[in-house]
């Protein structure tokens, strides 16, 4: 779950500018007028499933052939689902819906046909009389079973401003452009063709900027939390024309701004579950060394919110991604954490972290050396069951 490094000082300013969600006024901030198109089409926001905007609307699936958000036949039965393979098979064979939003991984899209072909940055009208290539079958990268496989249909870290042509689970095709990201919903625009054909007729209309009250945007602010939070951080002006050092300074200041902001939502007691959850996996995001004794030190929090149908680690406990993708601080967090006490489950969540990042071999020399080192009984025990935790880890 690592992003691309890209070389540069302004390239690596404006990859963890993204990272905590600011936009530059472009094509990804505006919405299309399409009241001259004359086929269905609509503007919606798309929440994930279990969310206040979910229970809201009634379901998590966008029907786009409808126009409407619906709930998935699970719901209706109130059964589970023991797989995400069974979960979208069950709404294709009902022919439910036909798109579903997950805030994992960038946020991700995920087409219950299982076909989605990306497009890149455009506006919709800029596809008009073009016949597109039907898409293929995609399979999530991040996201990946014990035997390797990826969620079937699922385009992971979206971006504002992106279009999609989507398969539907009839048949037909819908193009899909994603306008804002909030923390647990998307709010998109789209374009269904019911001829069956990939040719769609979008006249080219005025643009605005997305409205107050979107999603991700509001007056002043960028919101960082679920739709509806009213906590939010100052918004961050565009890098256009700043000479490099102010937009370093900029950065840097904006920077720890959020991360404090995330910080006191992690420890926050009166904060949610998945709020929680979501502050975490940004910390992650933004490699934030500051708080990896922190996550370190609640390496067991679980998110109990978490999609039903998942049972891997990554989204059941939040701190074990977010710590390996900080880095070598984060290990050594892990490493300092694992002097104390803990359960047999955190030590082996720690553990894990620390072979993600050093690897096995460096990681159990790591634990030898402090081994070595401990003048302490309590310390010499925990180093050894950690020891015996890389062992398990190396055997599978």
């Amino acid at each position: 779950m690592r992003l691309s490094f890209f070389f540069g000082m302004v390239a690596a300013v404006v990859v963890i500018l993204s990272l905590v969600s600011i936009q530059a006024a472009s094509t990804s901030i505006v919405v299309e007028e399409l009241s001259e198109c004359t086929l269905p089409k609509g503007t919606i926001e798309l929440p994930e499933q279990g969310s206040p905007s979910a229970l809201k609307a009634g379901g998590n699936i966008l029907n786009t052939a409808a126009g409407k958000i619906v709930p998935s036949p699970w719901e209706k039965t109130g059964s589970k689902p023991k797989g995400i393979d069974e979960y979208v098979q069950r709404i294709r064979k009902d022919r439910t819906g036909d798109l579903a939003y997950s805030s994992l991984n960038g946020g991700t899209l995920i087409a219950m046909s299982g076909k989605m072909s990306i497009l890149g940055r455009h506006l919709l009208h800029e596809f008009s009389g073009r016949v597109l290539v039907r898409p293929e079958m995609v399979w999530s990268t991040e996201e990946k079973d014990s035997s390797g496989k990826g969620t079937p249909g699922a385009v992971e870290k979206i971006e504002p401003g992106t279009c999609f042509l989507l398969e539907t689970v009839g048949g037909k095709f819908s193009l899909i452009r994603v306008l804002s990201k909030a923390a647990r919903s998307v709010m998109i625009q789209w374009v269904h063709q019911p001829d069956g054909s990939a040719r769609f007729d979008v006249p080219k209309g005025p643009v605005q900027p997305i409205a107050a009250g979107s999603p991700s945007r509001g007056k002043d602010a960028e919101t960082v939390g679920s739709a509806g939070d009213d906590r939010r951080i100052p918004s961050v002006k565009s890098l256009d024309g700043l000479p490099l050092s102010q937009a370093v300074s900029l950065h840097l200041t904006n920077r720890a701004v959020v991360i404090k902001f995330l910080l006191e939502r992690v420890a926050d007691k009166s904060c949610g579950v998945r709020e929680k959850s979501e502050a975490i996996r940004a910390l992650g995001h933004m490699r934030a060394v500051e708080a990896a004794p922190v996550l370190a030190s609640m390496i067991g929090f679980f998110d109990s919110e978490a999609p039903s149908f998942s049972v891997k680690i990554d989204v059941s406990f939040p701190c074990v991604p977010a710590l390996a993708e900080i880095g070598k601080p984060g290990s050594v967090a892990c490493l300092d954490a694992l002097r104390v006490p803990v359960s047999e489950r955190d030590a082996g969540l720690l553990v894990l972290v620390l072979t993600r990042v050093e690897g096995e071999g460096v990681a159990a020399f790591l634990l030898k050396k402090k081994l070595d080192a401990a003048k302490d009984q309590k310390e010499r025990d925990n180093m050894k069951k950690a020891l015996e935790h890389v062992k398990a880890i190396s055997a599978k």
